[in-house]
């Protein structure tokens, strides 16, 4: 802890821009009849689903490496006229193709239902007047208002009203916002970015396959029609093919022993070497592993459903990521449990400062009603570790005069309280570089702004 030199810089916040350069009927938005032909020529806001037949979809389960292994076997067993083993493995070829075609049909709607709950709407301009309707219903010319938690459903031109502060990870990975509009990233607001602030109207340019991100997705989607196998799948079969193929060296020695040294090449001796060599081929064909692989899979798929509301729509991804070993992500808020604990044995202190000090004020920058935040949820948990009970009667003496929230730019919370006996108090809490100076690393718009007594020193220490 330490103590802070305050100074003051204007906060910008997101301000009015100019308005964009367009004509007067562009501004008022279409007609609902002008919107119809325009439906008509560019089609509806949306990817289009690629149509597979079910009876295609239920051909697909009987191609392949495991399921040509049990074909063969049954045309073998069909061949030896071993009509028992012939039923047995014919069963299995179309309980192990059934099974998968189920699965696939119920993970289609599964999805099916999960994207018409996510459909969203938007006020657009229409006819004069602002409606609320389905995103899928845009089309280019339309003009819509763009607010703060707003998905972006289609490439937008940004028209006139406030300087939009734009969340674009989705699209190019980055963590801070966006300004639009901007010299660096122009008006252009692209698909599927999100709206983080301000409130402004915008001019729908592209929409659907001929967005930014549609384009990319109709390749997705039909790579995603191609049948796939996984390396889990190939692996197994690697092993496989190995054992048939020692089979088949061991069938053609047996083969040829058994006609050259026992005579069985001869007319009724043929008949009897054959019948041991298919039976040989027979029993090296694993018959039941593609129906256990099917069935576990198929399990593994319904308890992720059940359990954890996911939606597996293509087995061989869920076996790839069963055989994964390590997995390398950046998106380390999406992944972990975000359960965090103070160690209080490492907590440091500057100066006069204790950890008393520590936990008192860093309580004091947090809000007990933020449960699901995990940093807030690890200082206060810390705070009623080292004080108990009567922490609350020490943080009752602070009075909160305002607070500013995190920000992805500031990096910071701050706080500020009066005390009967020290006074004016204020508290920040955040990445150390810009708690200790706030222009660390590039001066913000933030309203606070201050760089901490012994700055070098300290910046050292914390380093």
């Amino acid at each position: 802890m330490t103590q802070l030199d305050h100074g003051s810089s204007p906060m910008h916040g997101h301000g009015k821009a100019e308005s964009s350069v367009v004509s007067d009927e562009e501004r008022i938005g279409l007609t609902s009849q002008r919107a119809q032909e325009l439906i008509a020529e560019w089609g509806y806001n949306e990817l289009p689903v690629i149509e597979v037949s079910l009876w295609y979809v239920l051909f697909l389960q009987f191609t392949g490496t495991m399921p040509y292994m049990l074909e063969l076997a049954c045309v073998i067993a069909l061949a030896c006229s071993d009509y028992p083993d012939f039923g047995i493995i014919l069963a299995m070829l179309c309980a192990n193709g059934f099974l998968g075609f189920y699965e696939q049909l119920k993970a289609a709607e599964s999805l099916a239902e999960l994207t018409n709950k996510m459909e969203q709407k938007i006020a657009v301009l229409r006819d004069g007047k602002a409606e609320h309707l389905l995103t899928r219903l845009l089309v280019p010319g339309d003009v819509v208002l763009l607010l703060g938690g707003v998905q972006v459903p289609a490439d937008i031109e940004w028209l006139e009203g406030d300087i939009l502060s734009v969340d674009t990870a989705a699209l190019t990975g980055e963590p801070l916002p966006r300004k639009y509009p901007s010299d660096e990233h122009g008006k252009l607001i692209l698909c599927a970015s999100t709206i983080r602030a301000g409130e402004a109207y915008g001019i729908v340019r592209k929409t659907g396959i001929h967005t930014e991100i549609g384009s990319t997705n109709v390749d997705i989607m039909k790579d995603k029609t191609e049948a796939k196998v996984s390396v889990f799948e190939e692996r197994v079969l690697l092993a496989v093919k190995i054992i048939i193929l020692i089979s088949l060296l061991d069938v053609i020695v047996i083969f040829l022993v058994q006609g050259i040294a026992v005579g069985q090449f001869s007319s009724t001796g043929i008949y009897t070497n054959l019948l041991t060599c298919l039976s040989i081929i027979i029993a090296a064909i694993p018959i039941a592993l593609p129906i256990i692989m099917q069935v576990t899979m198929a399990l593994g798929a319904g308890k992720m459903a059940r359990l954890y509301d996911s939606v597996v729509t293509s087995l061989p991804a869920l076996q790839d990521i069963s055989s994964m070993t390590v997995l390398c992500s950046d998106k380390t808020g999406t992944l972990t449990t975000a359960r965090i604990t103070i160690h209080a044995e490492s907590v440091w202190c500057a100066g006069s400062f204790t950890k008393q000090d520590v936990a008192l004020y860093s309580v004091l920058a947090s809000n007990r009603d933020k449960k699901e935040d995990a940093i807030d949820r690890s200082v206060v948990g810390y705070f009623d570790r080292v004080f108990g009970a009567a922490g609350l009667a020490m943080t009752a003496e602070y009075t909160k005069v305002r607070n500013v929230g995190f920000n992805p730019i500031y990096k910071r919370v701050l706080y500020e309280y009066t005390h009967p006996k020290l006074g004016r108090i204020v508290i920040a809490k955040g990445l150390p570089n810009k708690v200790l100076d706030t222009a660390d690393g590039g001066v913000d718009d933030a309203a606070d702004q201050w760089k901490c007594k012994d700055f070098d020193l300290l910046r050292e220490t914390v380093k």
